[in-house]
């Protein structure tokens, strides 16, 4: 784990929380698509008088667009979780990499030493 006594990082935490926020954008789009299907299905049920097809109209872009917005909010929280798995990786590649270096330093000044 890379960090001192001021600053840590866990990948293994990074990782958990990459996977839970996968799960929750999922269920998240889940319900939006749920949600959007409920309007479909909905819009046949409203009627075919003046009064029906004025809200219809006044209705049917302003909710597509917020159907749209909500599908981009399952996809921006994945991209949250892909993040984070992305800072797990690094950590951990500069934790290797800084060991190497150490035992390289270490061998070099006492190659008994050597971790």
């Amino acid at each position: 784990m890379a960090g001192n006594d001021n600053f840590r990082l866990d990948p293994d935490q990074f990782r958990s929380i990459a996977t839970e926020l996968s799960a929750f954008s999922q269920e998240f789009a889940a319900d939006v698509a749920e949600f959007t299907s409920g309007f479909s299905a909905d819009e046949d049920g409203i009627g075919d008088d003046e009064f029906a097809q004025a809200f219809m109209q006044n209705f049917t872009d302003p909710s597509g667009d917020a159907m749209q917005m909500l599908q981009g909010v399952a996809g921006l929280i994945e991209s949250i979780g892909q993040r984070f798995t992305t800072v797990a990786d690094a950590v951990n590649l500069t934790d290797t990499n800084f060991k190497e270096a150490i035992d390289k330093v270490t061998n070099e000044v006492d190659p008994k030493e050597q971790g």
